[in-house]
């Protein structure tokens, strides 16, 4: 698929289009390759083909679009099983589309139908033989008409059941699936990924034309590490991922759908298709003032240089990490206050309340668990997992609510300088450095890599990490990773 500056890309299908997540998640992969893309998505709950040939001069024509998406299909059927009737009144539809979109000058893609959850609802079963009859004539229309064929059913129906809550609309994994068959179909996904929220991974190209000091060095795109290489390897010339590339594409993506939002209700509501005391030309032009204000500010974060700089890092090797624990509070507001045994002296706040003093028993302590408030349990090495230094507590701790785990380990600096460290949890944590209180973080929440970046300066030497994690019910889990930044460095700016 060839795509060229200012082109104009129209997604035109039924519910499942105007759902906005699919053709989302392809949106802003199309950008990331060409970022003068003007893309609309007129989809229309419960259109057939035959709706969407009726709605072109109304919907589609007067956007110009020279790429048209055509997605329709799962109406057609009209969830009955194959009729060689219906397949034949579908295929005519696709047909007129693509002469109709060829006509306006478009390039025009016919997408299939995807599968359906047969298992959700009785008036699906069997339904998928009838969507893959429909496929095949999808595909026959694109080869006779000389249009690009996107295959959606079968990847969807290969995934299996649990993609769609209703059976019919995908829910989010479902959109996935079909934006990155349909990538792959048109060519689109060799250099950009997505994601798996959708979000578009981009790359960029990047080396370093100065010569750099023999050593590690980690390379920072908007202020965010995007890797940590060699000398040598940033002298010949890396692929950057991740950090401020992923931090930049998420925030397009949000634009692009604050932008189909508000260009949407100035279409539906209150353009010309609103209900005669809805119609509000004023409104709808100043919506799509809106929407073209919106679009500015994409294409410039698009088109806009990466700033790049490099700083003189070192991986620091973080554990074996030992973990003590299950410890459990005297009563459910101590969770985050109540300190164990683990902790430095001095460096917890006080009770909360009236909680009494530890008694050498826990109070509804789970059952199995042999944490007593004031005994010092023993430390137990647990398992580091993948590159963002996943530590899972529930082996050692147990699937246990309302408690209290210690994890510590020493590091040994190569030189004094700023520790990186980059930490995520489920739930919060209190965290020490050397027996001195740094950071406390009072949250329940899932975890992620790098939820909070600390910047701690750290001695030549031995170094050692303590982290107090909360458990308040679900999972219970920690990352962390760090880099040594010595000194020096230097920046530049690059584009995208």
């Amino acid at each position: 698929m060839q795509l060229r500056p200012e082109d104009r890309v129209l997604f035109y299908g039924d519910s499942i289009t105007e759902q906005h997540l699919w053709t989302l998640y392809l949106e802003n992969l199309l950008l990331w390759h060409e970022p003068s893309l003007i893309i609309r998505n007129r989809g229309w709950a419960a259109n057939r083909a035959a709706d969407g040939l009726a709605r072109f001069d109304r919907d589609a024509a007067p956007l110009a679009p020279t790429w048209l998406f055509v997605a329709f299909g799962m109406n057609d059927g009209q969830y009955q099983p194959p009729s060689p009737a219906l397949a034949a009144a579908y295929e005519a539809a696709l047909t007129g589309l693509v002469r109709r979109g060829r006509a306006s000058g478009a390039g025009v893609v016919l997408c299939s139908p995807p599968a359906v959850d047969e298992a959700r609802d009785p008036v699906l079963a069997g339904y998928n033989e009838t969507l893959a009859l429909l496929t095949d004539r999808c595909r026959h229309v694109a080869e006779r008409e000389g249009a690009r064929f996107v295959d959606l059913f079968h990847p969807t129906l290969a995934a299996g059941p649990g993609l769609s809550p209703d059976g019919i609309h995908p829910a989010a994994r479902g959109h996935l699936i079909m934006a990155r068959a349909a990538a792959r179909q048109l060519g689109l996904g060799d250099r950009i990924g997505l994601l798996e929220d959708g979000t578009p991974d981009p790359s960029l190209d990047w080396r370093r034309a100065a010569p750099l000091a023999p050593g590690r060095w980690s390379v920072y795109v908007d202020g965010e590490r995007a890797g940590n290489y060699t000398a040598d390897e940033l002298s010949r010339g890396v692929s950057l991922r991740g950090g401020g590339l992923r931090a930049r594409a998420r925030a397009v993506m949000a634009l692009s759908q604050a932008l189909w939002q508000v260009e949407r209700a100035a279409w539906r509501t209150c353009g010309p298709l609103g209900w005669d005391e809805a119609r509000n030309p004023a409104g709808a032009a100043a919506l799509q003032a809106v929407a073209a204000e919106l679009e500015g500010r994409r294409r410039r974060l698009l088109t806009q240089p990466f700033a790049v700089e490099v700083h003189p890092e070192i991986p620091v090797a973080l554990g074996p990490w030992e973990v003590s624990g299950p410890y459990f509070p005297d009563a459910p507001e101590a969770l985050m206050t109540r300190r164990f045994p683990p902790e430095p002296a001095g460096q917890a706040p006080e009770p909360v309340g009236d909680a009494p003093e530890p008694t050498g028993k826990a109070p509804d302590a789970v059952e199995g668990s042999n944490a007593v408030p004031g005994e010092f349990l023993p430390w137990k090495v647990a398992e580091t997992a993948g590159p963002q230094g996943f530590v899972d507590l529930q082996p050692l701790c147990g699937p246990v609510n309302r408690a209290v785990a210690y994890a510590r380990c020493t590091f040994t600096a190569p030189g004094a300088g700023e520790l990186i460290l980059h930490l995520g949890s489920d739930d919060g944590y209190r965290l020490w450095l050397n027996g001195q209180q740094v950071a406390e973080v009072p949250v329940f929440r899932g975890s992620a890599p790098g939820q909070e970046v600390y910047r701690l300066p750290v001695a030549q030497g031995e170094n050692r990490l303590l982290l107090r994690i909360h458990q308040g019910i679900g999972d219970w889990n920690f990352y962390a990773t760090a880099y040594l930044r010595t000194n020096g460095g230097s920046s530049c700016t690059t584009d995208r």
